[in-house]
């Protein structure tokens, strides 16, 4: 996941200073922005990790995004932001197969599964905050920090032998979710922009997991940590108050 990191923040200053012949645009030219993006989800830490057991580790691959912004400046370069995103992460169902299940260890359980199958996680999340933006002639960065609730849902994994099944059953748990994250809008007109933005996002909660064996079930206690770094593409339409329209159409 960093190389995607590096690689962005690589890009970021040449796209922010290095265009010769900007749009006539004027500084500042709107207050609000709305923007709707898609893009991939890298899963990063415990999320990510393979070689823990399922309780511990979650095991997620590169999944999805889909995300709606906005924003409102309200005193020079701050911004008030709010997003809404749902995210979705498959699950790495060969290393799944491939670990014991040590939370089970009253199950008798075998010590390798010959299948498994599992459901993708899921966090759809409202987020708010605050953000800095710096205005150039063609372009827009902006920096902010959110804070959110949102409503996650653990995968469904089922994993068996020919004579054997274990079953951890889908989660849903609501808490806190936080965000930081940076990008900048192109604008491709007076009110059209072409978007990018990056954010770490984190959501932390812990949950009684549901286990069932052989028809027998266990409750464990598990901690849920949805950690991934969503990088997005889209489009925004920037809100300009009509008595200042005038002022701001492009001349060409």
């Amino acid at each position: 996941m960093n190389k995607y990191w590096a690689i962005w923040l690589i890009f970021l200053p040449q796209l922010l200073f290095s265009q010769a012949d900007p749009l006539p645009i004027k500084k500042e030219s709107y207050r609000a922005y709305i923007g709707l993006s898609t893009g991939a989800t890298f899963p990063f830490g415990a999320f990510k990790d393979v070689e823990l057991d399922i309780i511990n580790g979650g095991y997620a691959r590169t999944g999805y995004s889909f995300n709606l912004d906005y924003g409102y400046r309200f005193y020079k370069n701050l911004i008030i932001a709010g997003n809404y995103s749902r995210i979705t992460n498959p699950l790495d169902e060969t290393a799944l197969q491939k670990q014991s299940v040590s939370s089970c260890a009253n199950c008798n359980k075998p010590k390798r599964f010959d299948k498994a199958e599992a459901s993708p996680y899921e966090l759809n999340a409202f987020y708010g905050g605050i953000g800095f933006i710096k205005e150039q002639p063609n372009l827009s960065f902006q920096m902010q920090f959110m804070v959110g609730y949102g409503n996650m849902f653990t995968s469904n994994i089922e994993m068996s032998t020919d004579t054997s099944r274990l079953v951890f059953k889908t989660k849903r748990k609501s808490n806190l979710t936080y965000a930081v994250g940076a990008g900048l809008r192109i604008h491709l007109t007076d009110q059209l922009d072409f978007s990018t933005f990056g954010s770490f996002l984190l959501y932390q909660a812990n949950i009684d997991q549901e286990i069932e064996y052989e028809g027998v079930t266990n409750y464990v206690r598990a901690p849920i940590q949805y950690q991934v770094f969503n990088l997005s593409f889209g489009l925004a339409y920037r809100l300009i108050k009509k008595e200042d329209e005038s002022e701001y159409k492009l001349k060409y």
